[in-house]
């Protein structure tokens, strides 16, 4: 396992203060957190989600065509992108690679849930997803 898997969610426009907001209001739930980032002094905000990479199995392999995760680590991402959903009803996209040009998907906010509880999560694949 190298530890450049990335894992991140990018909204378009999305501020400083409203990312912050976001990452902190995942503390004490059961959720995991996520972390404000910003490309350079001028760039896009994101949220990533660091801890992914924690779950992970020893099968994974950056040439296969799904990550090979943790049963339990993909419930939790599971539980977290649906708690995301309420936080970002306009259209997102998420992806967990480790810095390559992804390929795009675009998929429901229950299709992105089964892809990830299936562990079915692609390992080049940018997934947009749409409005609530």
């Amino acid at each position: 396992m190298a530890p450049d898997l990335r894992t991140i969610v990018f909204v378009d426009g999305l501020e400083r203060a409203r990312a912050k907001e976001i990452a902190a209001a995942t503390g004490g739930r059961d959720l995991l957190p996520l972390v404000p980032r910003r490309r350079g002094f001028r760039g896009a905000w994101w949220l990533e989600i660091p801890q992914v990479h924690d779950f992970l199995t020893d099968e994974a392999d950056w040439g296969a065509v799904t990550w090979a995760m943790a049963p339990e680590g993909l419930e939790r991402l599971a539980t977290t992108l649906e708690w995301l959903y309420s936080e970002l009803p306009g259209e997102f996209a998420f992806e967990a690679t480790r810095g390559e040009e992804p390929i795009e998907k675009l998929v429901s906010r229950d299709e992105l849930l089964r892809i990830v509880r299936a562990g079915r999560l692609g390992t080049r694949t940018r997934y947009r997803v749409r409005s609530a």
